[in-house]
């Protein structure tokens, strides 16, 4: 963010913690980045960083043959498919706002040295 003369900044924001962190780092200079998003995904998060937020949204769709665009077949499957992903968090109404706002190296931090080592 400090290179925006010499870069573009573009962000692919899959979740509400990826996009709260980059506007963190982005504190006021929100109209020198802008976040991505696949089309079909992430439309509710994006509408509201759009419009509440005024930060730029590119809308991309992956262009190829069925072997290049198998991968952006799968990975949404993969990673939307687990009870324990965002997609299923937010519209469960036994988990609270808190919880699914909670900052993921926290909850890492609570499952103890093993989860830690993950990122070692």
């Amino acid at each position: 963010m400090q290179m925006t003369d010499w870069i573009y900044p573009q962000f692919a924001a899959h979740n509400e913690n990826t996009a709260a962190a980059v506007l963190h780092l982005a504190s006021k200079r929100r109209d020198e980045f802008e976040f991505q998003r696949l089309y079909g995904k992430e439309e509710a998060l994006h509408d509201v960083i759009m419009a509440e937020l005024s930060v730029r949204c590119r809308i991309y769709g992956p262009v190829g043959t069925y072997r290049d665009f198998h991968a952006y077949l799968v990975w949404p499957l993969l990673e939307n498919g687990a009870n324990s992903s965002f997609v299923h968090q937010i519209v469960d109404d036994d988990v609270a706002p808190e919880a699914i706002a909670r900052d993921p190296f926290l909850t890492i931090e609570d499952q103890g040295p093993a989860a830690s080592r993950l990122f070692e």
